[in-house]
């Protein structure tokens, strides 16, 4: 091998191997479960035809992995939803949520459900949440008159 190409394959492997092992250079795949424990904040209702309602919520808590080193853990999160109901039950629910992790990073989430849980997924995100991608699902946990309740969740996503 020439000096002039061995000059230039040194630096070349060295640099793709530094880029294959730098921190954040690859997607991490991870699971997590936990709790969204919430109180509504701010409820209306407005009657529609057919004798159906229409219900908008927003919703402020904190969620919980069951992971403490989740980047998802003790983020605060604030969610917007509609649901139309119909005859006691909720024929639409859908929403979106943002979540603010005490460093400041920030994800952002879609909903859909019915009155028992539904599904979710990542919408995007800053930070650790830059590019997240992937989503889980969700059940109705404890649910108090006062508007208090939580809801338990499961997700597998991608970091980048």
């Amino acid at each position: 091998m020439t000096t002039l190409k061995r000059a230039f394959l040194v630096p070349a492997v060295t640099t793709v191997l530094f880029l294959a092992t730098a921190p954040g250079s690859q997607a991490q795949e991870r699971s997590d479960s936990g709790n969204f424990a919430f109180v509504t904040s701010s409820s209306e209702e407005m009657a529609l035809g057919n004798g159906q309602t229409l219900i908008r919520q927003v919703q402020s808590g904190m969620v919980f992995a069951a992971d403490p080193a989740s980047p998802m853990n003790q983020t605060a999160t604030t969610c917007l939803g509609s649901s139309v109901m119909a005859a006691g039950e909720a024929t639409v629910v859908v929403g979106h949520c943002d979540s603010v992790a005490a460093n400041g990073d920030v994800w952002t989430a879609w909903y859909a459900s019915d009155q028992d849980g539904g599904k979710w997924g990542f919408m995007g995100g800053t930070g650790v949440f830059e590019g997240v991608e992937g989503g889980g699902t969700f059940s109705s946990g404890a649910q108090w008159p006062d508007g208090r309740g939580i809801n338990n969740w499961e997700a597998t996503y991608t970091l980048r």
